[in-house]
């Protein structure tokens, strides 16, 4: 698809002289985002598919899912094996073992009689502790690998300073089942940003949610709470850009 940032990214890669000049060869970038992929996940579709091609750099863009299912995942296993994961594996392994054990996703049905929006369960510290656990692994092993490793805080909606009228239509009706835990996830952002990515030592990193608080409600770049369109797209390609030349050492 011409519109996201992964193809926006090989573009400009291919059409940067001085990559060219350095590598003498063509770019190629590929996508192996899922959807509601955890930082878990994409370990483990990195172990067993991205790292079969060798890659020279390997970009995480994540944020998102942690700190959305580092809410509510079990308290547990995150506390005790920072393990987030997709709600859904609870209903999966509902389903497998025929159990009749009450779980969230029970009440995810927005007009059924027994609608409940989900609620937090996990300290806030541990779920940003988790994310940046799980993200120092991620790093460790495709470092280990020879591959150069970049990872970002994702924007999300709540990034922006201001929205506009098409993107304040999705803070009042996507997914109400997970409102009360997309408000959360502004200060778990800040939260982060503040504990984990001030320190200059974190040169791997790619600020997103920093970069698009600069962004106001003049134009549009989400279209939901979570996922960008074009124009937001494109300053992902951008910022992802500048950071392989820094990489690098390309000025």
């Amino acid at each position: 698809d011409n519109e996201t940032f992964t193809n926006k990214l090989e573009v400009k890669l291919n059409k940067s002289e001085d990559l060219r000049k350095k590598f003498g060869k063509k770019f190629k970038v590929l996508n192996f985002a899922q959807p509601a992929n955890t930082l878990l996940n994409q370990i483990i579709n990195y172990t067993i598919f991205g790292s079969q091609i060798n890659p020279d750099l390997v970009i995480s863009h994540s944020g998102v899912c942690d700190l959305q299912y580092g809410q509510i995942s079990d308290s547990f296993l995150l506390n005790n094996y920072n393990l987030t994961y997709v709600e859904m594996a609870e209903t999966w392994g509902k389903i497998i073992h025929d159990s009749d054990l009450e779980i969230d996703q029970d009440f995810c049905i927005v007009d059924s009689d027994n609608f409940k929006p989900v609620q937090a369960k996990n300290n806030p510290q541990k779920i940003m502790e988790s994310f940046h656990s799980r993200s120092q692994q991620f790093k460790k092993i495709v470092e280990a690998n020879g591959s150069i490793f970049i990872n970002s805080l994702e924007p999300f909606l709540y990034s922006k300073k201001s929205y506009s009228d098409e993107e304040k239509k999705h803070l009042k009706a996507y997914n109400k089942y997970y409102q009360v835990v997309f408000y959360n996830m502004k200060k778990l952002f800040d939260d982060y940003e503040a504990r984990y990515l001030l320190n200059k030592d974190v040169n791997y990193n790619v600020n997103f949610h920093n970069i698009f608080k600069s962004f106001d409600g003049n134009a549009t770049h989400f279209g939901d709470i979570i996922h960008t369109i074009e124009s937001g797209e494109e300053i992902i390609a951008n910022e992802y850009f500048n950071k392989i030349l820094e990489m690098y050492s390309i000025k």
